[in-house]
């Protein structure tokens, strides 16, 4: 077996570099076959191109690249000149080996599948024996979704390496024979993210019961090599942003890399700022002024300064435009309040009635306008309205009776008004034996 000195180029990704099994795939069960932790896909290099005794001779097997594989090829058979497939692609093929399986793999296109795209292939048999497996050599086991097979077969079981075709790819096993081309064909489609391109990819397929393996090229999904390490995703530029190694992350892009939005890189050191990281825009410092509200309604709204943190507010003006009102702020209830006071009207005048309307401010109204307004409800005076609208109470003595005088509006009985030793009793002058003297007799 010949050392191989370098490493050649990867055939068109299909092969390329794997470390591990494909940790998961969505919807898609993946278990590897015979590719084990830290074993490598096989690795093109013309160097290996030399010899027609290794059914693989143009691939290196091993993860430094300097040993070529070593499978038998059937007689007759001969490593491509080209050491993989080419830039270009048949649709349709019928590999062939020894003594036996023909098997025609068409790729009939791709589909939308909502953002993935859906690689459809029709299988038939040509002749000859019928087939254990065929694998589709693709590197995309990582962007997987999904796939599927006829009825009754396998939906794709693995994704790795299989031993027998020496293929990195999808496997799909054959339990029944295969539709015989002139019936008809059996339809078999991978999903695949929306990172895959068509290429051209090796396919290989193994007849049951015997060593008759065959490959061929034929257009297939091809995907970026995905990162290992966090150091293998570049910088997106945006400068708050954390770049990670997570091919399984729903979010990661082509390579597996996932730009993850680092708040802590944005604060800017103003409390009263919403800092965050705009996975376009970088960092984001958003002014919040509900984060300087001190919970107190008198003293203002306070406001948020981007740049000098919290302002405070202005006090709401309770000047209701009133004179006569007291003007405050309310801080329980969180309202101005504006209550008339009636003393802040007085003109002075006392034939005005003084008082504060909260719409109209100061009001003076005349204390009369005719007599019938200045009834004091007392008998002997007499009421009169001023011409100034003022009301006056005059001690009227003709309103009283007999001996009696108007005091302050009350009829009293005067003595003064009853002649000699008479007493004023109940408005009448009557005899006062108490104002004679000795045996004098008031007659």
């Amino acid at each position: 077996m010949p050392h191989c000195s370098q490493v050649g180029n990867r055939v068109q990704s299909a092969v390329a570099v794997r470390r591990g099994f494909v940790s998961s795939i969505v919807a898609f069960a993946m278990f590897a076959f015979a590719f084990g932790q830290g074993q490598y896909a096989h690795a093109q290099s013309t160097a290996c191109c030399d010899s027609s005794t290794d059914a693989f001779e143009c691939f290196r097997d091993d993860p430094g690249g300097t040993v070529c594989a070593a499978t038998t090829l059937p007689a007759g058979e001969t490593c491509p000149d080209d050491c993989g497939c080419g830039p270009t692609c048949p649709s349709t093929v019928e590999p062939t080996k020894g003594n036996g399986s023909i098997t025609r793999i068409t790729f009939v296109g791709t589909v939308p599948s909502g953002a993935n795209t859906e690689y459809q292939y029709d299988v038939c048999k040509v002749a000859g024996a019928d087939l254990s497996h065929w694998v589709l050599g693709t590197d995309c086991c990582n962007n997987i979704v999904s796939s599927s097979a006829p009825a009754g077969e396998s939906p794709g079981t693995s994704c790795g390496t299989d031993p027998t075709t020496g293929l990195f790819g999808v496997k799909f096993d054959e339990t029944s024979p295969l539709t015989d081309c002139a019936d008809g064909v059996d339809r078999y489609t991978i999903t695949v993210s929306p990172f895959s391109t068509t290429g051209c990819i090796k396919i290989g397929t193994k007849a049951d019961g015997m060593e008759d393996i065959a490959t061929a090229c034929i257009k297939g999904p091809i995907c970026p090599e995905l990162c290992d390490f966090d150091s293998d995703c570049p910088d997106d530029d945006v400068a708050c942003t954390n770049e990670t190694c997570d091919p399984t992350n729903p979010n990661a892009d082509a390579f597996g890399c996932v730009s993850t939005p680092n708040a802590a890189k944005c604060d800017d050191g103003v409390g009263c700022t919403n800092d965050f990281c705009d996975p376009i825009k970088g960092c984001q410092n958003v002014a919040n002024d509900a984060k300087c509200n001190d919970g107190q309604f008198c003293n203002g709204e306070e406001t948020c300064d981007s740049v000098n943190d919290c302002q405070p507010g202005t006090p709401p003006n309770c000047d209701d435009g009133v004179a006569c009102t007291n003007d405050s702020c309310d801080e329980v209830n969180d309202v101005c309040v504006n209550n008339p006071n009636n003393a802040k009207c007085d003109d002075g005048n006392s034939c005005t009635i003084d008082s504060c309307d909260a719409l109209e401010d100061c009001v003076h109204v005349p204390e009369c306008l005719t007599a019938l307004d200045c009834d004091d409800g007392l008998a002997c005076t007499t009421d009169v309205c001023t011409p100034e609208g003022c009301c006056e109470h005059v001690d009227d003595q003709s309103n009283c009776p007999g001996c009696q005088d108007c005091v302050d509006g009350i009829c009293v009985d005067s003595q003064a008004k009853c002649p000699g030793c008479q007493d004023c009793v109940n408005a009448t002058c009557v005899d006062s034996q108490a104002k004679c003297n000795g045996c004098e007799t008031c007659l």
